[in-house]
């Protein structure tokens, strides 16, 4: 699989609460502030695959208020998405898209951070579109233990811990958490983390899910993971947790393409066989 281009400019914005940075001083209604969520169009090409298109995001970290409620952004913008593509793309509908998030979906009006259960984000995507494959950032949670098995065994839905998931012609490879002190919450210590990305990356993935992300020049990200990627083959890195502004796509040494998704959403679609 390869993307083939991202538009430079969003097809559109989804406006959201959130919390200002350093703002702990101010009052709770001085605190919040609204912000645009941008979405952007792009295609990518792909072989013998049954999707024909992929909605990519991660770090859907606000709130929207909605009759006297403060819900999860991740909540809300499935419909949101939804009807975009029933406006914007003639060539398929949402029944024909697959979901790929990249972790850190839960945010509250308190304070920036925390942890939260996530499981409703990932259940309105998969009303509206149909799969979501996805891994888990270090804010996101999903109930007990018992409730987080079940949850990883829903039809359609595959939540991705150190483990390759194939839908509709398409491997997909996935690690949750970052890169940390084990006995945190979706922390990985280092060693544990590139061990696994070199396991994964031997059973060549078309896409590879993780939150944390590789560096680059110019941009926020782990010097390690960009290591371990391009050791294997290539592949596609779809990933969050640092914000990349306006950059999106890079291309490392080895021909792996990094889309960061960061505060973003992506409706890639499918343009043809290679």
């Amino acid at each position: 699989m390869k993307i083939l281009e991202i538009e430079p400019q969003p097809i559109e914005y989804f406006p959201y609460l959130n919390v200002k940075s350093g703002s702990s001083h101010l009052s709770r209604e001085e605190r919040i502030i609204e912000r645009q969520f941008p979405i952007y169009k792009g295609y990518f090409e792909a072989d013998n695959v049954d999707v024909e298109a992929l909605i990519v995001s991660a770090d859907l970290q606000g709130n929207v208020k909605e009759n006297g409620e403060t819900l999860l952004m991740g909540e809300v913008i499935p419909e949101f998405i939804d009807t975009l593509i029933q406006l914007e793309f003639p060539n398929f509908d949402s029944s024909e898209c697959g979901v790929l998030l990249s972790g850190d979906l839960y945010a509250n009006l308190e304070a920036r951070g925390g942890l939260g259960d996530v499981r409703d984000v990932w259940y309105e995507f998969r009303h509206y579109f149909k799969w979501v494959t996805g891994v888990a950032g270090n804010h996101d949670a999903f109930g007990d233990h018992r409730e987080e098995y079940t949850f990883r065994n829903e039809k359609n839905i595959k939540l991705l811990i150190r483990h390759m998931h194939e839908v509709d012609g398409l491997r997909i490879a996935g690690i949750s958490g970052i890169i940390g002190r084990k006995g945190k919450h979706f922390r990985v210590p280092e060693k544990e983390f590139g061990k696994d990305m070199s396991r994964l990356l031997q059973r060549h993935p078309h896409i590879f899910l993780t939150h944390d992300a590789p560096a680059y020049p110019g941009v926020l990200g782990r010097p390690f993971i960009r290591e371990c990627l391009e050791r294997g083959p290539a592949t596609l890195n779809i990933c969050g947790h640092a914000h990349w502004g306006n950059q999106h796509l890079v291309e490392l040494d080895n021909g792996t393409q990094v889309l960061n998704t960061d505060g973003k959403v992506f409706i890639l679609e499918r343009v043809g066989d290679l």
